[in-house]
């Protein structure tokens, strides 16, 4: 299924979004919430959509239920396509590409890489 990820400035307004696929709401969950996290200097929030559905109220709350999603938490999979989709962001015309954490995550998911 494909999924669309926006990220929200503080005025509620969109500051950049992406389009990816997960197998299931849980995996795209997992997915947008740690670019989310990573862009959280510059982006105060998020929606998260499967076609004209909206998959959680507040994916924010959904995340937070699982704390410890660092790049050693998440499987090599989904840390992948979570650098791919954090690189994406980065390269992007977005405001958001000036995300210094997203910089910073960038960097430590290509590190964990090369373990």
């Amino acid at each position: 299924m494909y999924y669309r990820l926006y990220l929200l400035n503080a005025a509620q307004r969109i500051a950049a979004r992406d389009e990816f696929e997960a197998e299931n709401d849980e995996t795209a969950i997992t997915i947008a919430g740690l670019p989310s996290d990573a862009c959280s200097d510059l982006s105060s929030g998020l929606e998260l959509w499967q076609g004209a559905r909206r998959v959680v109220p507040d994916v924010k709350k959904q995340v937070a239920g699982h704390p410890n999603q660092s790049s050693i938490a998440i499987t090599l999979e989904l840390q992948n396509i979570v650098l791919e989709r954090e690189e994406i962001l980065q390269q992007s015309v977005w405001l958001i590409a000036k995300s210094k954490r997203l910089q910073a995550r960038v960097d430590e998911l290509r590190k964990a890489r090369l373990w």
